[in-house]
């Protein structure tokens, strides 16, 4: 005998499976400081990257599975570089990388039979401390409004994308290339 499971809690589900699978994953942290936006992780693998550069000034940083982060990063680096090639390098940002990650993970999340076990930050050094932008995708909430937030957090100076992979037991603060996060 058939049975019935509504669309809302299939979708609960689902957002519940993939919040639950990243909570027992390590987490990274994107801080600004004084030299721009510096992402650490631990990272006992010297071969897997929880981080890189996407485009001018713009990089990614995930946790969760790899092979699915690993895939949309190489996805966001296909797009910038399609996007800046039809039209102009200035009109690749982070907040339109991270709209284009937004409706490509809506559409996995939905679609899909099992979500992507993944969280991502897309970030981007302004000219000036102001315009540094951190957008950040909360796993297992697709279609919601403001699945990206914009953290505009104020560096001191310098306009660099510092990308470091932690090495276990290392303290943040002294990783930090120009000082300490704010």
């Amino acid at each position: 005998m058939p049975f019935y499971v509504s669309p809302e809690q299939v979708m609960k589900d689902k957002a519940d499976y993939a919040r639950k699978r990243i909570s027992q994953i390590r987490s990274g942290v994107v801080m600004t400081c004084d030299a721009g936006i510096l992402f650490v992780a631990p990272n006992p693998s010297r071969a897997l990257r929880k981080f890189s550069e996407m485009y001018d000034r713009i990089a990614f940083a995930a946790v969760g599975r790899y092979n699915e982060f690993e895939s949309l990063r190489k996805a966001g680096v296909r797009y910038a570089d399609m996007t800046g090639f039809q039209y102009d390098r200035r009109d690749v940002t982070a907040r339109g990388l991270a709209d284009w990650y937004a409706q490509l993970l809506g559409a996995l999340f939905t679609d899909g039979q099992k979500p992507y076990e993944v969280e991502i930050v897309v970030a981007e050094v302004g000219k000036t401390a102001d315009a540094d932008q951190i957008y950040r995708h909360r796993a297992g909430r697709p279609g919601r409004r403001g699945e990206f937030g914009a953290d505009h957090r104020r560096a001191a100076r310098g306009r660099a994308v510092g990308a470091q992979q932690a090495a276990p037991g290392v303290p943040a603060a002294d990783r930090c290339p120009a000082g300490h996060a704010p």
